[in-house]
């Protein structure tokens, strides 16, 4: 393998090590405010109407207009690494063809992936409270109890799966 193509890739997964590091945790805060958002609206709603509930994609459209960016950098270096490698020099110049495609696939890939994210999180928090709903009826729990435990389930699903969400958006 090549000097320049060895330097390329240690350079390369260093800031994408670091660009998945700030995702991961851009991700998980956009995956706390998505569930807050349910609570707070569940205490305006109520519990029966829990299906009309729809996160904004405002809040996951705010992690992806910040977070696209930074990972496009990863599409301009190895653009500009093929280009080197062809022995030409890569301007970065907004109005080249190849930095406007770039950008646009991010910006459609992102698009696609707000929609997805936060149905993801809708359903999450949906099926938590159906099956709290399920054992308060079981169990006979009155209004404060089940409260109690849907704010404890969502918070332990947040805790134990959010990281791994993140990542994965990431």
């Amino acid at each position: 393998m090549k000097k320049q193509t060895k330097h390329f890739e240690k350079q390369y997964l260093k800031v994408r090590d670091s660009i998945e590091r700030k995702g991961v945790s851009m991700a998980k805060k956009m995956i706390t405010e998505h569930y807050k958002y349910f609570i707070e609206q569940l205490k305006t709603l109520g519990f029966t109407r829990y299906n009309d509930i729809k996160i904004p994609e405002k809040i996951t459209e705010r992690f992806f207009h910040a977070y696209y960016p930074m990972s496009s950098q990863l599409a301009y270096m190895t653009y500009d690494n093929l280009e080197k490698q062809a022995g030409k020099k890569a301007e970065k110049d907004p109005k080249k063809p190849i930095q406007n495609r770039l950008t646009e696939i991010v910006n459609t890939t992102a698009g696609e992936k707000i929609v997805t994210i936060t149905h993801t999180s809708e359903e999450t928090i949906k099926n938590i409270i159906r099956g709290v709903l399920d054992d308060a009826d079981t169990q006979g729990w009155g209004i404060p109890e089940t409260t109690s435990n849907i704010y404890k389930q969502v918070g332990a699903n947040l805790r134990g799966n959010g990281y791994a969400r993140a990542r994965a958006i990431a």
